[in-house]
């Protein structure tokens, strides 16, 4: 007898506009989901230490000003502080799913599977058109991160995790997804933002453009840092505008960059 399948239901969201009113779009669907109305309903969140919101603000003005006025939608749509908005759907509140993802690629297809739980999963397909950035189509993660997705040149994009940790101050690896398909035309452009980057996890990312001949891959470590002397030091890591958090030490198993 065949076990009946289990529909997994997928929303599909399309966002047209400035960056703050595609935030507020999806902050309107967001609020009619399980995980939305969830979310609403605890009204306090406790704030690490080492959170500062205007050091938020400076790392997307250097690096995705953009996604900055759609998390500031997210707020005034959701009814939040920035604080809360920037820590949950911002840099910080993004960790992707912990699996072992198959992919394939040619010059003409790029597929991806997604091993883990459903529950992890945001289960939201976006296709967003956001003034100044480039159209994109992809699978949404804290709703401005992306697991993989193509931007209106064809260029496409996935990412790979390599090692759980450490986690290093810098740039989660689903919000540098998202800034690609927003900032980058080929495959060239891609690999030359993946290295000005400051990755706060290791990963690989599988990029396909319209001029290929076939996939093109590239590993980004992230970069090595040291215990910081004092606990509570909020200076900038390397330039990036990442405070220094207790607990980042460089892997011992990673070469040096």
């Amino acid at each position: 007898m065949k076990v009946p399948v289990k529909l997994f239901r997928v929303s599909i969201v399309q966002c047209r506009g400035t960056p703050y009113q595609v935030g507020r779009a999806q902050a309107r669907l967001f609020a009619t989901t399980l995980k939305g109305r969830a979310f609403l309903r605890k009204k306090t969140t406790r704030f690490p230490w080492w959170f500062n919101l205007h050091t938020e603000q400076r790392v997307f003005a250097k690096f995705a000003p953009a996604l900055w006025e759609e998390l500031t939608g997210l707020a005034d749509e959701l009814g939040i502080s920035m604080e809360r908005a920037a820590f949950w759907f911002g840099n910080d509140g993004m960790r992707p799913p912990i699996g072992a993802c198959s992919a394939v690629m040619t010059a003409d297809i790029y597929g991806r599977n997604y091993d883990y739980m459903p529950r992890y999963y945001g289960a939201q397909f976006v296709l967003m058109q956001a003034s100044g950035c480039y159209a994109s189509i992809g699978s949404s993660h804290q709703l401005t991160g992306r697991l993989d997705g193509m931007n209106e040149h064809g260029l496409t994009l996935g990412l790979h995790q390599v090692k759980k940790s450490p986690r290093s101050p810098g740039l989660s690896a689903d919000l540098i997804v998202r800034m690609i398909l927003d900032q980058c035309s080929t495959t060239k452009e891609a690999v030359a933002k993946l290295r000005q980057l400051p990755h706060a996890m290791q990963y690989n990312y599988s990029l396909l453009d319209i001029a290929s001949s076939g996939p093109t891959g590239r590993n980004v470590q992230s970069r090595r840092m040291a215990r910081p002397a004092q606990e509570k030091d909020h200076r900038d890591v390397l330039g990036t505008g990442f405070p220094r958090r207790p607990g980042y030490e460089r892997d011992p198993d990673q070469p040096d960059t």
